[in-house]
This record gives C-alpha cells, structure tokens and sequence, in this order.
C-alpha cells in the first residue's frame, strides 16, 4: 500500500454501474469532514482498499486480497468484518462508512509505517574537533514578518452533531447529563427520523458543547413503544443534524472548505423556525442562484458569521448539489446586476 507516500488511502469501486459511483462518490464526498487520513477513489488497477458492489461477483473478487474488501451489506446482521451497511436503494449510510474507514484506516496506517520507515543507521562515534575559533560578529537580519493566524475551523464529530453523524446504532434515546429525567429525543436512523415533544427552537440545551448528551441504545420494539405512549411523530432527521450543525458552528466554517468555491442549494432547508429570519434572505438566494458563500453574503447582506454556519449545516445536510466551476468573477458581476436589474 502506498498511504505513506501518497497522503490519502486509495479506494478503487468493482462492479459499479455510473449511476451507482456517482451515488457512492456523492456518499464519500459528505463523510470527507471526518475521515482521517482522506480517501480518494482512482481507476488504477490496483488500490489500497476496494468497495464490492456485489459480493456474488466471483470473477472480479478472483484476483483481489480479501481482507482489503468492503462489502455492500444491506442488513446489519450479517455481521462482516468490513461489510459497508447501504439501504434499500443500496445508498451507504454515511453513519456506517465513516467508523468503518477510520478503523480500517488506523489499522493499516501502522503497517503502511511499518513497512517503509528507515533502518536506523548505526551510531558514529563523533570526530576529533580542533580548537574553536571565534566566529566573528553576526549580521542581525530583520525578522520575517508571521504569517496570519488561521481561522479556527468547525469540527462536526463534536456534540449532538458528532453523535448524530456517527452513532451505528439503528435506534436510541438522547438524554442531557444533567437533566437524565427531562422528555428525551428519540433518533431512528434506519427511517431518517427523530422524535421529540419540544420544537426545534426549544432543544437548543442539546446545540451546546457545555452540556454532555446521554445516548442511550433502543431496540424497535422499545421505540415504538416510547413513541407511541408519548403520542409522536415521525420528523425529518435531516431537520435535526441541519439546526445542531447550524447552532455549534459559531460562525467558525467547516474543517477544509473554503468559503470561495461556488454552491447552489438543490433544496431549501426547513424555513419555519423562528430564528431563520437571518438567513431566510441567505437560503433564498442560494436557492436560485450560483455563487461562493463570500459573494452570496454580501450580496444579501447576511453577516459571514451567519453564512458559515449556515453553509455548515446545509452541507452536513446534503442539501448542495455539485457546481461546475465557470469564471467566479464574470458570475458574481452577472448576479449583482441582476439585483439591481431585476428585468435582465
């Protein structure tokens, strides 16, 4: 394997029609924030690691080492070591794909080193040193001025976000340490639905890093009951990871991205909390428009505090389609005399 050498693990799909790499690539792209080292797919003959489309594919699993294999898994009982859980769609869930590369990846990270760290030269015993001379007086240089502090990134693997995002279990109870007895939210990850008796705008204790979330593991049968005793209904899981990411972020922007590069929202995010009045004009304009996150918030006026945290929480989401990338400066020129033109 050449991870230590090329800085990311390189991941080649088998058996994939182009439709089926789009979705899983699309998949990957999301869990980038939490993989460590990253994973890129190539079309090389060989590669680190393989995904197998179909495990009954006998002729293209002939030649390929076995413990290198994931495996498209769609029920979680099967139990495979590196079986990657999809639905029935047989889209991977990105809870499942990312504890299961960064175990992988740990696991063959050492080994990689391993097998390409250098041998220790032996020791040399130092030569015989004649007298010192004094060196004469050294030019001061001025000193080189520092380059500016990076701004600090938003790291998602925190709080109700990082549980929401990585927790495997199909379905549990979250609970605030210090108030284990208050009304719980109840996570269904297998139906992408959460339950609650308060709105969103009232589970803002659980959108602090201050305050340690319990979670707690349910069978089916124990969350159909809780749900049904409480009188629930299913809500959009979506709703929930989008508000905790947009509330955690504090205006910090998500590890790795940039707020230069052009998006466009494939769908607006739910609109009808209380507080979107910040950034209603924000969704919008996104919504209808090509631009990067800087131009879209000066354009509509949102502070860029706002504009990362929503960008944020729409990318954790999935709501961004893929952009190509045109000239950003003609864009931005053709979107602002829109403003003021509305009739061009």
């Amino acid at each position: 394997m050449n991870i230590e050498n090329d800085n990311f693990i390189s991941l080649k799909l088998i058996g994939f029609r182009k439709h089926e790499a789009e979705k899983f690539c699309a998949i990957l792209d999301l869990a980038e924030f939490a993989l460590q080292p990253a994973w890129q797919i190539v079309k090389t003959a060989t590669a680190d690691f393989y995904v197998v489309y179909d495990k009954s594919q006998s002729a293209a699993l002939k030649n390929l080492p076995r413990e290198r294999c994931f495996f498209y898994v769609p029920d979680p009982s099967k139990g495979l070591d590196n079986g990657l859980l999809v639905d029935s769609d047989r889209t991977p869930s990105l809870q499942a794909l990312i504890p299961l590369f960064n175990r992988v990846a740990q696991q063959a990270l050492p080994a990689a080193t391993a097998k390409t760290a250098p041998k220790a030269k032996p020791e040399q015993k130092p030569a015989p040193t004649s007298p010192k001379v004094p060196a004469p007086t050294a030019t001061v240089q001025p000193a080189k001025p520092q380059a500016p502090a990076k701004a600090p990134e938003f790291n998602p693997q925190q709080g109700l976000l990082g549980i929401l995002l990585t927790e495997q279990k199909q379905a549990f109870a979250l609970t605030l340490q210090a108030r284990p007895t208050d009304n719980p939210i109840f996570i269904y990850h297998d139906k992408k639905a959460y339950y609650s008796l308060a709105p969103l705008e009232q589970l803002k204790p659980f959108f602090s890093l201050d305050n340690p979330i319990l979670a707690t593991p349910l069978s089916v049968a124990e969350l159909g009951k809780a749900v049904k005793k409480s009188g629930l209904t299913a809500l959009p899981l979506s709703q929930l990871i989008w508000y905790a990411a947009f509330n955690l972020s504090q205006g910090q922007l998500l590890q790795g991205h940039s707020g230069q590069e052009l998006v466009q929202l494939s769908q607006l995010p739910y609109l009808g909390k209380t507080d979107s009045l910040s950034y209603r004009k924000l969704a919008e304009f996104l919504h209808k428009n090509t631009a990067s996150l800087e131009q879209a918030a000066e354009v509509t006026g949102t502070p860029l505090a706002v504009a990362n945290n929503f960008y944020n929480a729409s990318f954790v989401a999935g709501l961004f389609g893929t952009i190509p990338a045109p000239d950003k400066q003609s864009l931005f020129s053709k979107l602002k005399n829109r403003l003021k033109h509305p009739g061009a």
